[in-house]
């Protein structure tokens, strides 16, 4: 790997390491519109296949997303917590216009008003179901958030169990595209000690947290690599159904509706969210054509492009 795929492959990881700490954005969803997350779930699943490779693209990912994390979770805490209306406006924008990205990926061609031919009932009705099944998954997290975790009192083996049960779900959910990790932190109760601990650096909570996140990341990203090899478009649709469903929840969440004074800073944010998704998005392409026409950088580009006709 050229050392300008590995200062690339940083700067991905760096971004992504950003969504751990914002509650509604999901960082799966953003691997997609930088164009990494088809590689990622090729490195994760042939790492032993292609050792060397794999494990470099992974630790310089790694890399760049931890450094983000604990550098920057602090000041992303307290904005989140003095602007919650409007920081979640700012990541609802970053939903919407993640939209986009990932439905491209389903394939679906018929939704475009000059398509041609027009497909059957049955091809609708068949696309459809995924996308239900998706919002429904998250509908089913929204009712969670008032459920009983929140107020679950647990000490000793039960209390550690616990933890490395929430950082499994967390890192099973991290890897999905549409469901934010912060926001199912949220629903288990946990997003507060899970802050405060990183601010800290509490390893006697992270360090069972983050062997639980490892387990549920590796065994979620082997199932989303099948699943995405078997049924592409299905699976797409499902997530499409998880970012709008997101949306929905982050809009309906009593922390997060606006006052009278902060509806334009809102709309506002929402914009500015929309605009970093795009500019993101932009310099992912721009990236990757610089490198798919420099010569330095021909073997990075043939991993990438090995990844993607793998996985397709």
């Amino acid at each position: 790997m050229a050392i300008k795929g590995h200062i690339a492959t940083f700067i991905k990881g760096f971004v992504i390491g950003l969504t751990f700490r914002m509650p509604g954005i999901s960082g799966g969803a953003i691997a997609v519109i930088i164009g990494v997350y088809n590689k990622l779930l090729h490195c994760l699943n042939n790492i032993f296949k292609e050792f060397k490779e794999s494990f470099k693209f992974l630790s310089v990912f790694a890399v760049g997303g931890l450094i983000a994390f604990f550098a920057l979770n602090k000041l992303l805490l307290q904005v989140t917590d003095k602007i919650p209306a409007i920081s979640a406006y700012f990541f609802v924008g970053m939903l919407l216009c993640s939209i986009p990205s990932v439905f491209r990926e389903t394939g679906v061609e018929y939704l475009k008003i000059r398509s041609t031919p027009k497909p059957s009932m049955k091809t609708v009705l068949k696309d459809l179901l995924p996308f239900i099944i998706g919002l429904a998954i998250i509908g089913g997290l929204g009712a969670l958030q008032y459920s009983s975790f929140n107020g679950l009192t647990l000490n000793g083996v039960a209390y550690y169990s616990f933890i490395v049960f929430a950082g499994f779900l967390g890192g099973f959910v991290f890897i999905l595209p549409g469901i934010s990790f912060m926001y199912f932190l949220m629903i288990l109760g946990v997003d507060g000690v899970f802050s405060i601990a990183v601010d800290k650096f509490d390893f006697v909570f992270l360090a069972p947290f983050a062997a639980g996140m490892v387990l549920g990341f590796v065994l979620n990203a082997m199932l989303m690599y099948r699943f995405i090899k078997k049924f592409r478009r299905q699976t797409y649709l499902v997530i499409v159904g998880f970012l709008i469903g997101s949306v929905a929840l982050l809009l309906s969440t009593p922390k997060y509706v606006p006052v009278a004074n902060e509806i334009g800073f809102c709309i506002l944010a929402l914009v500015l969210g929309g605009a970093v998704v795009v500019g993101i998005s932009y310099i992912s392409k721009y990236i990757l054509n610089r490198a798919a026409r420099s010569s330095v950088t021909v073997q990075e580009t043939s991993v990438e492009q090995v990844a993607e006709a793998d996985i397709e």
